[in-house]
C-alpha cells in the first residue's frame, strides 16, 4: 500500500503508462488477421483482442496518464497556494477523483465496444478509437461535397467525444494549473524579497542606532560610573533581549527559506510533468489532425509518434 497521497497519484501515472506501453506492443499482434492484405503482416489477431488491445491503450494513454497528470498539477497548486495538507486533499478529493475516473472509463470503453469503435489505426500499427475498413472505404467511394460519409460522421462525434475532447479539456485545466502556480510563485517570490530587503534596512537602522549609543556611552566621565550600574543592568539586559529576538528572527528567516525552496521544488516538479505531457502528446494529436485533413501521414512519423509515446 502506497502511503503518500503524492506516492499514490505517481503510482497511478506509471500504471496508465505501463497500459499504454502494453497496448502500442501488443496492438500490431491484436489486429485482425483480415488487415494483412492492407500491409499489416504482423496481424494476428480477431476483432476480440483489437477490443481488448484498445481497452488497454485508451485506458492508459487516453485516460489514465492524463487525468493524473492533472490530479498532479492541481495538487501541487492547493499545496503552494492555498497550503492544503497532504491528508486534507486526500480526504477532500481522493475518493471523488477515482469514482470520476472509473466511472468514466468503464462507460466510455462499454459505449465504444458495443459501437465497435476500437479498430485497427491506419498501416495496422495498433488499435484505438478508430474507423472500420467500411468507413474508411466510403471516405472515397462518397460523392457529397464534403467526401465524408454519414457513417464516418458519426464516428468522428463519437471520437471527439470519448477521446479528443477529454484530452483538449485536461490539456486546458493543466495548462491553467501551471499558469496559477507560475503567478502565484512570481507574488509570493517578489514579496518575499522585498520584505527581505526591509529587514536588512530595519538591521541596518538599529545596528546605526546602537553605533550612535555606544559613542555617547564612551564619553561618560569615570566617577559617574559607579551611578549608572542599574543602567548597565538594564542595557545587558536589553542586548540579552536583542539577542533572543534574534535567534526569533534568524529561526522565521530559515522557516522562509524552507517555504521558498519547498515552492520552488513544487514548481519545478509541476512544470517538468507536464512538458514531459506536452512533448508526449502533441505529436499524436498534430499527427491525428494530419490524418483528418490529408488523410496520409508519412510512415516515418508515425514510428516517431509510437517512439515517443513508448
Amino acid at each position: 500500500m502506497v502511503s503518500s497521497l503524492h506516492s499514490r497519484i505517481i503510482f497511478f501515472i506509471s500504471i496508465g503508462d505501463i497500459l499504454q506501453s502494453l497496448g502500442i506492443i501488443i496492438g500490431p499482434h491484436a489486429i485482425p488477421r483480415e488487415y494483412t492484405d492492407l500491409g499489416a503482416y504482423w496481424a494476428k489477431g480477431t476483432t476480440t483482442s483489437c477490443n481488448i488491445a484498445g481497452i488497454i491503450t485508451a485506458t492508459g494513454s487516453i485516460y489514465m496518464v492524463p487525468f493524473f497528470t492533472l490530479v498532479l498539477s492541481y495538487y501541487f497548486l492547493k499545496r503552494v497556494k492555498d497550503k492544503v495538507k497532504p491528508a486534507e486533499f486526500a480526504k477532500s478529493y481522493e475518493i471523488k477523483i477515482h469514482a470520476f475516473l472509473w466511472s468514466h472509463v468503464i462507460a466510455a470503453c462499454l459505449y465504444a465496444y458495443f459501437r465497435h469503435l476500437f479498430n485497427a489505426a491506419d498501416e495496422g500499427q495498433l488499435c484505438i478509437f478508430h474507423y472500420t475498413r467500411e468507413q474508411l472505404d466510403c471516405l472515397q467511394n462518397e460523392t457529397s461535397d464534403d467526401g465524408v460519409c454519414s457513417a464516418r460522421k458519426r464516428v468522428q462525434k463519437e471520437i471527439g467525444a470519448l477521446a479528443i475532447m477529454p484530452l483538449i479539456t485536461m490539456f486546458c485545466l493543466m495548462a491553467s494549473n501551471l499558469v496559477r502556480l507560475i503567478m502565484y510563485v512570481y507574488k509570493e517570490e517578489k514579496l518575499m524579497h522585498l520584505e527581505a530587503l526591509d529587514q536588512e534596512q530595519r538591521r541596518r537602522n538599529i545596528q546605526n542606532s546602537q553605533e550612535i549609543t555606544t559613542t555617547g556611552e564612551e564619553k561618560v566621565h569615570p566617577k559617574e560610573q559607579g551611578s549608572n550600574q542599574p543602567e548597565e543592568a538594564n542595557i545587558d539586559e536589553e542586548t540579552s533581549g536583542k539577542k533572543s529576538c534574534c535567534w526569533v528572527k534568524c529561526g522565521k528567516k530559515e522557516n522562509k527559506k524552507a517555504k521558498r525552496s519547498l515552492t520552488r521544488k513544487a514548481l519545478i516538479q509541476s512544470s517538468m510533468y507536464i512538458i514531459s505531457f506536452l512533448v508526449a502528446y502533441s505529436l499524436p494529436i498534430a499527427v491525428t489532425g494530419i490524418s483528418e485533413a490529408k488523410g496520409k501521414v508519412p510512415m516515418w512519423l508515425r514510428w516517431l509518434q509510437n517512439i515517443i509515446i513508448l
